[in-house]
């Protein structure tokens, strides 16, 4: 075969190679574009490892609680009554989040003409009955609960204290609520119709030193302060 026919040849062989794969090109930009092919092509999506469950969030009401947060001083009158024939008194108290902010844990303790008192309360929301909720156990084996209303700054409770085989309707109320404090009052029923004044006050928001490992919402107290109330109730 002479060199021009060999020259033929081979320029006969590129031209078919070429057009072959132009071919094969366009075959596979087609398959590309078909329907279904890119969801084909994709990787399928990883599977997220299972998790904790996510932790129930209080509702907004709670935020209302905090208000009490920290430590307070108190002072104010017993009435004469049947604790004594009354005079004054004093206390101090500091509130605190529980875990998971639902619930606010208080302790206080009282100085009265009727003798020391300590009192440990727990403040909530009660989401089925719409209500704020307070319940406390003192060291004369009395026990209360109640529910309050709260309406321009003011908190109004009402509750029922029992100790031994006795059950008196109480009413305490938190009003001229301002950061630094707020003024209190107790009344009490043996029936629910004729009210007792049982004592009355201010509560100040008592100033704390920061202290090393003390966390806001931590279950340590403060080591010191000066004293304490908020929301409670004694009679």
């Amino acid at each position: 075969m002479d060199g021009r026919l060999r020259r033929q040849v081979e320029q006969a062989v590129m031209k078919a190679l070429k057009k072959t794969l132009r071919s094969i090109a366009f075959l596979a930009a087609s398959l590309a574009l078909a329907p279904g092919a890119a969801s084909a092509q994709e990787t399928k999506p990883e599977a997220k490892p299972e998790g904790k469950p996510e932790a129930p969030k209080p509702p907004a009401e709670t935020d209302a609680l905090s208000y009490f947060l920290g430590a307070w001083t108190f002072e104010g009158e017993m009435k004469p009554g049947p604790v004594g024939t009354g005079g004054p008194m004093k206390g101090r108290e500091i509130c605190r989040w529980m875990p998971g902010h639902f619930f606010v844990g208080c302790m206080m303790e009282t100085q009265s003409p009727a003798g020391l008192s300590q009192i440990q309360g727990i403040l909530g929301w009660d989401a089925e009955k719409k209500t704020y909720r307070w319940w406390s156990f003192d060291n004369l084996g009395r026990a209360e609960t109640a529910t309050a209303t709260l309406k321009d700054g003011t908190w109004s409770w009402s509750g029922d204290s029992k100790m031994g085989d006795k059950t008196y309707k109480t009413r305490y109320t938190v009003s001229d609520t301002k950061p630094d404090g707020y003024a209190f009052s107790l009344e009490s029923s043996a029936d629910g119709k004729k009210w007792t004044p049982v004592m009355a006050g201010k509560a100040t928001k008592a100033m704390m030193r920061p202290t090393p490992g003390m966390t806001p919402g931590g279950a340590k107290p403060p080591l010191a302060v000066t004293p304490a109330p908020a929301p409670t109730k004694t009679n």
